[in-house]
């Protein structure tokens, strides 16, 4: 694959994203706040999920930036493990896919019952969280851009499943910009069940 047309698509995906955030303002606290079922997140513990990865990941990625290697081909080659992680999480059809289990530490649910009375997760206030998350989006939007210009191959981040496992950039953003788009997904079915 061109790693040009591989980045493009990621930055398509999250300029979608960042506009798909718009019904979400309009939403009162209650709205947002509200589940579907019982052990269904609402939208704001979508965002949340979300925004743990990006507290994760958006560092990560962006230090690797100081000593990358530079691109001198506009290639990208996902890896076997890379790879596996980002289709598994890539929206097709419209459809989320298969659902999966999340670490508990990346849980808001489970984080929510461990956190002390007026906390951030015994109520997710709608425009810090909404405003964390599109803040986060507009930084992967200034890492893929910058990624441009470096090897998408040689370069490695270490993923949250282990810091010795470390994956190419590519492979690392294919996985955020996929898993922000199928919460995002899942965050718009919720609203779209609370309105029925």
């Amino acid at each position: 694959m061109q790693s040009g047309l591989v980045l493009q698509e990621l930055r398509e995906i999250t300029e979608q994203i960042i506009l798909d955030c718009e019904p979400f303002r309009k939403l009162d606290e209650r709205s947002f706040n509200q589940r579907p079922a019982e052990k269904k997140w609402s939208i704001a513990e979508c965002l949340e999920h979300l925004c743990l990865y990006g507290d994760f990941y958006l560092p990560a990625i962006d230090a690797k930036f100081s000593k990358a290697s530079p691109k001198i081909k506009d290639e990208f080659k996902s890896g076997l493990l890379g790879n596996y992680f980002a289709q598994s999480m890539k929206v097709r059809s419209g459809q989320i896919g298969k659902p999966m289990s999340t670490f508990k530490d990346k849980n808001p649910s489970l984080l929510e019952k461990q956190a002390p009375k007026n906390s951030l997760y015994s109520q997710i206030e709608k425009d810090p969280q909404l405003s964390r998350f599109l803040e986060q989006q507009n930084q992967f939007l200034s890492l893929i851009n910058k990624a441009a210009s470096v090897d998408l191959n040689k370069n490695k981040v270490a993923i949250t499943l282990s810091r010795f496992i470390r994956l190419k950039m590519g492979d690392v953003l294919l996985f955020n910009v996929y898993h922000n788009e199928r919460h995002l997904l899942q965050a718009k079915n919720v609203l779209r069940k609370i309105r029925e």
